[in-house]
């Protein structure tokens, strides 16, 4: 399981959390949006230090297939506005 590249759709669930469950480091995390279930999403990407180029670039493809996607560089809660 170690060597495995696990790829989360898990909403609220972080990657520091996933990777200590499963035992490895090698976690993307992904955050899709509704959209994405037509093909016209827009997922937001995260990848643990352990995760490849290579791992990278299969993300890619997989996630794809939902639409546009966007490698970000940290881990975290997003803020919504209140308008």
């Amino acid at each position: 399981m170690a060597d495995a590249l696990h790829l989360s759709v898990a909403a609220g669930i972080r990657s520091d959390s996933i990777a200590a469950w499963l035992g490895t480091q090698r976690v993307v995390r992904a955050m899709p949006n509704t959209p994405a279930l037509v093909g016209l999403g827009q997922t937001g990407l995260f990848a643990r230090s352990a995760v490849t180029a290579a791992d990278k670039a299969w993300i890619e493809q997989v996630v794809a297939t939902t639409g546009a996607l966007l490698w970000v560089a940290e881990d975290r809660k997003s803020t919504r506005l209140n308008s």
